[in-house]
């Protein structure tokens, strides 16, 4: 951040896999946002830029409504998730 370099979370939703994590799924349902959305929130909160694909004209205009903010300790239980969904 001193440097002025903005990070980018490559591939926040893990090409779909995070949607098993069953901590993401209660946590979206208690923001009343979906899983994405609030993949997408967390990544914006951990000061990274998130870039989802899409090709689906739906999930784009959905990605781009994150306006609500995760709450510290939602925010500490989401950094203690330790497996990782990137892998098969």
């Amino acid at each position: 951040k001193k440097e002025g370099i903005l990070i980018e979370a490559y591939s926040p939703l893990a090409i779909g896999k995070i949607f098993r994590c069953a901590l993401v799924g209660e946590m979206a349902a208690k923001y009343g946002v979906t899983p994405a959305q609030l993949c997408i929130r967390y990544c914006l909160q951990k000061g990274t830029v998130a870039l989802p694909k899409s090709v689906h004209r739906a999930r784009i205009l959905e990605n781009i409504d994150h306006d609500f903010t995760i709450g510290a300790e939602d925010l500490l239980r989401l950094d203690a998730v330790e497996e990782d969904f990137r892998q098969a």
